[in-house]
C-alpha cells in the first residue's frame, strides 16, 4: 500500500449485525457500521 502510493483508496470498515433466531429464521435486531482506519488523500 506505501509502496504502491495507494494511500488515498484504502479505507476499513467494521460492520456489526445483530441476529435473533425466530421461528427458524434469523432476525436483524441491529446492525452498527464503524469506519476504523481512513487515510487522508
Amino acid at each position: 500500500m506505501i509502496g504502491n502510493k495507494e494511500l488515498d483508496t484504502f479505507d476499513i470498515n467494521y460492520i456489526e449485525i445483530h441476529w435473533e433466531l425466530s421461528e427458524n429464521k434469523l432476525i436483524c435486531v441491529n446492525a452498527h457500521h464503524k469506519k476504523l482506519f481512513n487515510t487522508n488523500p
